[in-house]
């Protein structure tokens, strides 16, 4: 019966069709940028110097007389009113045209004669309220400097941009169908314009639904989050460098040249995960030697020389109890922006390498609020960082992913250190009818986590699948694998003279994309979550 009441309330379900595309050869959006400056010096300037000349002038005759006298023209640029005979030339316009601004913005105490008299002026003169509206304000020619587009420099921004009137006043407007013309807008442009639009769109719905009858779709319902799993959250230090470190590996090297300057060159092992220039390849080599006389592997020099998560995590809550040991709740694990810390993660750093947890069990909602929520106070030890090395300067990277994906950048965050933050998520779970899992692949345009292999990877995710992009631009460039995928064989992870190799590979990663690798279908069944950031500063407190 409830089912049936539903369905004489809203017998038609509304559904959101809800598809990943790439953007090239997608229209641009239209972007609108508004001027703060609504009325300017130079408008108001040249209208009182046209009209000082005007009075000037009114005993002589003019060429000018009867009632057909107007004020000149309003152009866009700036306001020149060349008075004659028409209007009250009694008004002090720089007291009474900021009243315009009454268009489109709150005023109070305004006074209905002093605007009748203008409204009067205007009219005596034959100027439309469009026309002043348009030429009071800063012209985009003076508002917009310079405008890059796709590389290309534009010294004039016309090009791009065009003026338009809005709810706001005077704006700039980029790719947008509407424009102002200096006196009002063409309706049959526009209205010729919107049904070739409608046209176009039209056919391009057929052409899809002959390419793809079946609409794949998403169903949108809010539900509760208790019992549901909790999302994997890696927090990444700063600190990638620790000087602490580096006294312990200098003690543990008892082999090869052991006169090279540890402090000077081991910084170049960030070039793992950052952009880096001006590398020497014989200092590379020679620390590359030092390492495999000493039988220390790639993995475990990154896991070794950052700030541990034990260090950093120094307090943790979750859902009102305090872990004052928050390995309880994270594991370390290497990643493409070096050494984290991940809370309910499948994936793990084990002080070899990167694995997958045996018989891991994901933790669940028990409880929500903020009074319940996940809280972990940070300190990534600024006097204990190699000189050069801290990175971000300082901030925090967090990241969000489904608890079986490794971490990735899909929704991340760089938070300042010298503050609190809060991350109120949203997760979003998508999942597929019985009918769209029978589609085929090439239909649907998604995977299922069997329905593809992906190396190192238990599952397909999108997420993972974009790694794999890179972890095969990497091995064909460079004929080594990154140290950060799970389970990979220690001889196979790139040595450190092979940095310059990855720094070029990123750099040139567009060149990749079309790799067979690259090819990252949405996932059928996920959860996506998106973070929503609200931080205060300490410093505040103090001033």
């Amino acid at each position: 019966m409830l089912l049936y009441k539903r369905f004489e309330e809203m017998p038609t379900r509304v559904t959101i069709e809800s598809q990943f595309e790439p953007v090239v050869n997608l229209p641009y959006p239209a972007i609108t940028i508004c001027t703060p400056n609504q009325m300017t010096l130079t408008s108001l300037k040249d209208l009182k110097r046209s009209l000082v000349v005007t009075l000037k002038n009114r005993a002589k005759d003019s060429p000018y007389s009867g009632s057909n006298l107007k004020l000149g023209r309003l152009c866009a640029s700036s306001l020149k009113l060349h008075v004659y005979r028409d209007g009250n030339l009694t008004i002090d316009l720089e007291a009474t045209l900021p009243l315009l601004l009454g268009f489109t913005q709150l005023m109070t105490n305004l006074d209905l004669t002093v605007l009748r008299h203008l409204q009067d002026l205007f009219e005596a003169n034959r100027y439309t309220i469009p026309e002043v509206m348009g030429a009071l304000p800063q012209s985009c020619d003076r508002f917009l400097k310079r405008c890059f587009l796709e590389g290309v420099l534009y010294d004039n921004c016309a090009e791009l941009f065009q003026p338009i009137l809005t709810g706001h006043g005077y704006c700039c407007a980029f790719n947008n169908l509407y424009m102002y013309n200096g006196k009002r807008c063409f309706w049959m442009v526009n209205l010729v314009g919107a049904l070739g639009a409608s046209y176009i769109l039209a056919m391009l719905l057929y052409k899809r639904f002959e390419e793809m009858p079946t609409r794949v779709t998403i169903e949108s319902q809010f539900e509760p989050v208790v019992n549901l799993p909790y999302p994997a959250i890696t927090i990444c230090t700063p600190n990638q460098m620790t000087l602490t470190s580096l006294k312990d590996l200098k003690r543990s090297l008892v082999d090869g040249n052991l006169t090279i300057d540890l402090e000077a060159t081991l910084p170049l092992l960030l070039g793992f995960t950052q952009l880096m220039t001006n590398l020497d390849l014989t200092v590379l080599r020679h620390l590359q030697d030092l390492f495999e006389a000493n039988r220390y592997t790639i993995p475990e020099v990154m896991g070794a020389l950052p700030q541990s998560c034990d260090r950093f995590l120094k307090r943790c809550f979750l859902e009102g109890v305090l872990y004052d040991n928050c390995a309880e709740l994270f594991q370390p694990i290497l990643t493409g922006h070096g050494y984290c810390c991940a809370f309910n993660n499948l994936y793990m750093y084990n002080g070899k390498r990167n694995i997958a947890k045996p018989h891991f069990v994901n933790r669940t909602v028990n409880h929500v609020g903020v009074t319940h929520a996940l809280v972990v106070v940070t300190d990534y030890e600024i006097r204990d960082a190699v000189p050069g090395t801290l990175l971000n300067a300082g901030a925090i990277r967090v990241m969000y992913t489904d608890w079986t994906e490794f971490p990735s950048d899909d929704e991340t965050a760089i938070v300042d250190t010298r503050g609190e933050s809060y991350h109120f998520l949203t997760a979003t779970y998508t999942y597929c009818s019985d009918e769209v899992q029978s589609l085929p692949v090439w239909s649907r345009k998604c995977y299922f986590e069997d329905e593809r292999f992906l190396p190192f990877f238990r599952s397909y995710h999108n997420s993972n699948c974009d790694h794999m992009c890179f972890v095969a631009a990497i091995r064909k460039a460079c004929g080594c694998l990154p140290a950060y995928l799970p389970n990979v064989r220690t001889d196979d992870v790139c040595d450190i003279t092979s940095i310059p190799c990855i720094i070029q590979v990123k750099q040139d990663m567009h060149s990749w994309l079309f790799d067979e690798y690259c090819e990252c279908p949405r996932d059928c069944v996920s959860r996506k979550y998106r973070a929503e950031l609200t931080m205060g500063n300490f410093k505040a407190l103090k001033e």
